[in-house]
């Protein structure tokens, strides 16, 4: 019962986003998206839109999991960043 304002007000926040092509295609660092692959069709969709609008990033599906990995999967999830952090620069 004490979340139920807190995701109330996530619920509006994140119908209330509307995505801007234009502004993400002008981020110009590198950007790693993590998205359970077993998350709702929405939730995916956004997140490969948005990767999809960025040059710069990559997008990783952790099989089996929800879009609430890193809270189920957290030692996944920094696996995944650290490697990310670790590789040497690109270009």
């Amino acid at each position: 019962m004490a979340t139920i304002p807190t995701v109330v007000r996530e619920a509006r926040s994140a119908n209330g986003y509307a995505r801007e092509s234009e502004r993400l295609a002008q981020v110009d660092v590198p950007v790693r998206f993590i998205v359970g692959a077993e998350s709702p069709p929405p939730m995916k969709g956004a997140m490969e839109a948005a990767h999809g609008d960025i040059s710069h990033s990559e997008l990783v599906r952790v099989e089996g999991r929800l879009f609430t990995t890193m809270y189920a999967d957290p030692p996944k999830v920094a696996q995944e960043l650290g490697d990310w952090f670790l590789e040497p620069a690109s270009g």
